[in-house]
């Protein structure tokens, strides 16, 4: 893809939303945690900053929060991504135990509440590890 995705566009596959959370966060020297929130038919709302943390970590909204944003945007579908600074450029970004258990706590939250938490992007300077995808284990449909 030549360009990143924008309000308007559909998402169509992991790629697209990877390559945009690298390209907003990817090589900033602290973490943030960031969202894409999408409509029904995985078309672009926005993007935004959520959380904003220092070098290795981010405390991030509760699900609560982030469901309330969500429903305010009229979402329902989104992707987060935080980045881990100090990732080398060659190199995946390892999530780390609290990672994954946050995604599961996140996930779990918004289907109960009708939402549908698409992902958790972790990602370095150069590249990207999809939290459901590489670490879960679901396949890409």
């Amino acid at each position: 893809m030549n360009t990143l995705l924008k309000k308007g566009d559909k998402l169509t596959g992991y790629g697209e939303a990877a390559e945009l959370f690298i390209a907003r966060i990817g090589a900033l020297e602290h973490e943030e945690l960031h969202a894409l929130f999408l409509d029904a038919d995985n078309v672009v709302i926005t993007v935004e900053m959520l959380a904003k943390g220092g070098e290795s970590s981010v405390s991030g909204p509760s699900a609560q929060s982030i469901a309330d944003r969500a429903r305010e945007l009229g979402a329902r579908k989104f992707i987060v991504s935080h980045n881990h600074p100090g990732t080398p450029v060659e190199q995946k970004p390892i999530p780390s135990y609290q990672d994954i258990q946050t995604t599961i706590r996140i996930g779990a939250y918004m289907a109960v509440d009708g939402l549908n938490l698409l992902d958790h992007i972790v990602v370095g300077p150069g590249k990207a590890t999809s939290i459901r995808f590489e670490v879960m284990g679901d396949s890409q449909s």
